[in-house]
C-alpha cells in the first residue's frame, strides 16, 4: 500500500469519528466542540488538496479546542508531511498511548507503521561544548538543550539548524549545521564568551549644603548705639575748640638763649 493510499485512509476515518464525538457532545461546550469540528472539516479538505501546512494548522488549533484521538491520528499525519518527523514520531506514540480501544484498534496498524517509517528518515546529532560552564544556556534551533544531554544523540528533523551557547544572556558560541535524513553528525563548540561589561561604580551625589538660618540678634539697636557715640565724639571736640578759642593767645615767656642769664619781654 503506497503512503498517500494509507493518508487517504487515515483521514477517512478520523472524519468520520471526528463526526461521531462531535454529536456526542452536543451538551456542555457545544460551542468549542462547533469549532473544533469545523476547524477539522477545515483539516480535511486542505489535506486532500495537497495544502498540508494548512492542513497542519487546523488539525493542530482543533486539537486544542477538542483533544479527540482522531484528530491527534491526523495531525500526526500533517506534521510528518511538513517535514516535523520529530514531532510527527510524538504524536503517533501518543495516539498509541492514550487512544480507546475502538479508535486504537482501527489507527494502529497504521500509526505503527508510520512510526517506524519516520524514525528511519531523522536526523542525530551529538552535541559537545569545552568550557561549558553550569549556568551556560545551549540551544539547539531557541530550544533549550539540558547539559545532562551533551553527547547523546539527540533526534531531529533533516535540514537546517543552528546551536548557540549563551551565558548571562551574552553569546559564546554558534554553529549551523545542514543535515541529510537519516544523517548523523557529531558537533563541537568551544564556549569562549566576551568578558563582561565593566561595571560603573555608583556616583555618590553630594548633598546641597543648606544655609543655616540666621539667628543674630537685630542689629537696629547697635547701629542706633553707633550713631549716638559718633555724635557724641563730634560734640565734645566742638566744644574743645570753642573753649580752646575763648582762652585768646598765650604767653610764650622768656627765649633763653646763649647771651648769658636775663630774660627778654618777648616783643
Amino acid at each position: 500500500m503506497t503512503t498517500t493510499r494509507v493518508l487517504a485512509l487515515a483521514i477517512a476515518w478520523a472524519v468520520t469519528l471526528g463526526a461521531a464525538g462531535a454529536q456526542a457532545q452536543s451538551g456542555s461546550g457545544a460551542s468549542l466542540t462547533g469549532a473544533a469540528r469545523d476547524l477539522f472539516r477545515d483539516g480535511m479538505q486542505a489535506a486532500e488538496a495537497g495544502r498540508w501546512e494548512d492542513a497542519r494548522a487546523a488539525f493542530e488549533r482543533s486539537y486544542e479546542l477538542a483533544p479527540r484521538d482522531s484528530t491527534l491520528l491526523n495531525l500526526a499525519v500533517a506534521l510528518g508531511q511538513t517535514g516535523r518527523l520529530v514531532a510527527a514520531i510524538e504524536a503517533y506514540r501518543r495516539f498509541l498511548a492514550r487512544a480507546d480501544e475502538t479508535t486504537r484498534a482501527q489507527g494502529e496498524a497504521h500509526a505503527r507503521d508510520a512510526v517506524a517509517a519516520l524514525e528511519a528518515r531523522i536526523a542525530h546529532v551529538s552535541l559537545t561544548v569545552r568550557g561549558l560552564e553550569e549556568g551556560d544556556v545551549v540551544a539547539l534551533d531557541e530550544v533549550e538543550i539540558a547539559h545532562a544531554a551533551m553527547g547523546l544523540d539527540l533526534p531531529v528533523d533533516p535540514g537546517a539548524h543552528v546551536v548557540t551557547v549563551t551565558r548571562d544572556g551574552r553569546e559564546c558560541a554558534r554553529r549551523a549545521l545542514e543535515l541529510a535524513e537519516s544523517a548523523r553528525r557529531d558537533l563541537e563548540l568551544v564556549a569562549m564568551c566576551p568578558p563582561p561589561p565593566p561595571i560603573e561604580p555608583e556616583l555618590e551625589l553630594t548633598p546641597t549644603p543648606v544655609e543655616p538660618e540666621d539667628q543674630s540678634e537685630d542689629p537696629a539697636p547697635w547701629i542706633a548705639l553707633g550713631v549716638g557715640a559718633g555724635a557724641a565724639v563730634i560734640a565734645g571736640i566742638v566744644i574743645a575748640a570753642v573753649v580752646v578759642a575763648s582762652q585768646g593767645p598765650r604767653d610764650p615767656g622768656p627765649f633763653m638763649g646763649n647771651l648769658g642769664p636775663g630774660s627778654f619781654p618777648a616783643p
